[in-house]
């Protein structure tokens, strides 16, 4: 039981985790970047609401909505004042550590729900590889990891109203 309730609250982590980017790209992606850029952040908005779906299965969503909605805005208003190298830059450094957290998620799941936390690993390895790709400059190419993904009825609705 104690095992149980520790993965449960790495998932319930994870889904805060996953909740805040949901909000933190739909902030973004209202931002003054390109067309192109705005809609890439549309992508890995909805790359996150699966990734919340999948979740959820897991832990209630009352448990972990995101409650720093103050630290979020202002948390996007300052990357949507940098050039977007540097916003990305600022993003990338973070993914690594949450790829490390829902890899060892995903090895300590039950059988039941390792399909469902590879799928997780796997939207945080497209996170990181857009952000990579963006890096090296080949951004013609760098969403469609998170692209091939997404199913194609998601819906494009933000967790924080």
């Amino acid at each position: 039981m104690l095992r149980e309730s520790g993965y449960l609250e790495q998932v319930r982590a994870a889904c805060r985790s996953a909740s805040d980017r949901e909000i933190l790209f739909d902030r973004l992606a209202g931002g003054g970047w390109s067309e192109d850029r705005r809609e890439k952040l549309r992508v890995l908005q909805r790359l996150e609401l699966e990734t919340l779906t999948l979740l959820a299965t897991s832990a209630n969503r009352n448990e972990w909505g995101s409650d720093r909605s103050a630290q979020l805005r202002s948390r996007a208003r300052a990357l949507a004042g940098m050039r977007w190298i540097d916003a990305i830059e600022s993003l990338a450094r973070e993914i690594p550590r949450c790829v490390d957290r829902v890899e060892l998620l995903e090895r300590s799941s039950p059988v039941d729900a390792a399909a469902r936390m590879a799928r997780v690993t796997a939207h945080h390895v497209a996170l990181q590889m857009f952000l990579q790709l963006e890096l090296r400059g080949r951004a013609r190419v760098s969403i469609h990891p998170a692209l091939a993904l997404i199913p194609p009825d998601l819906p494009l609705a933000a967790a924080a109203g």
